[in-house]
């Protein structure tokens, strides 16, 4: 028994100097870092102070107003189809109003970075892009 421990601290030596033949420790290179998955929003540009004092404040026949509120300094924000609204934030401490302003009452799809604190939903807009108007669904035949 004797013979077989220093065989193994022989071993042992002898794996850990091969290991490190040059005499520098091998660092584990670090994991790639990940491109981050775009994340968007899809909905219409609202004022959320008027808005918030009147929910049949959208559309387009209350674009107008929303964007003379936008264009004054109101929060811009987008109402999605589900009903989920998201604060509209600049990618500095500026907010996107004059961004946002001539998109009032419209369609628009915002790219960028989600955030929720608390119950409130935000996205940080990194690109704004206007859709297309949504065609009339086609209205059933009537039978006779």
């Amino acid at each position: 028994m004797k013979l077989v421990r220093p065989t193994l601290l022989a071993l042992a030596a002898t794996i850990a100097l091969a290991a490190f033949a040059d005499g520098a420790p091998r660092a584990v290179p670090p994991p790639k870092p990940r491109k981050p998955v775009p994340e968007f929003v899809r909905g219409e540009v609202i004022e959320l102070a008027c808005y918030m004092q009147d929910s049949r404040s959208r559309g387009d026949e209350h674009a107008a107003c929303a964007q003379e509120g936008i264009l004054a300094g109101g929060p811009v924000g987008i109402l999605t189809s589900d009903g989920t609204l998201y604060l509209v934030l600049g990618k500095t401490s500026r907010p996107p109003n004059d961004l946002f302003a001539p998109l009032a009452g419209k369609k628009v799809k915002v790219t960028g970075k989600k955030l929720r604190r608390a119950k409130m939903l935000a996205i940080i807009c990194e690109k704004v892009e206007e859709l297309p108007p949504e065609k009339p669904k086609p209205k059933p035949a009537k039978k006779k």
